[in-house]
């Protein structure tokens, strides 16, 4: 999912105290941190579209050409 990948090429320190989001990442080791999140976008992307598994949604596609867009979201 080159969107998730993109956000993470952008070095950004993670304050632990941000969010629950944050506080799992900064858990993790940094070479899982791009395999677990990707694997939370395909989860919740796949509930979005009404997919029947994450395994669905290939990782090479951008979401919006799998019809994921903001007001989706």
């Amino acid at each position: 999912i080159p969107e998730a990948q993109k956000a993470l090429q952008q070095p950004v320190p993670i304050d632990a105290t941000d969010s629950p989001l944050a506080q799992r990442l900064s858990a993790l080791k940094e070479s899982q941190r791009l395999p677990w999140l990707l694997q939370l976008v395909r989860q919740e992307s796949a509930c979005v579209l009404g997919l029947k598994s994450p395994e669905e949604i290939p990782l090479e596609r951008p979401l919006q050409e799998l019809g994921l867009d903001s007001i989706m979201a």
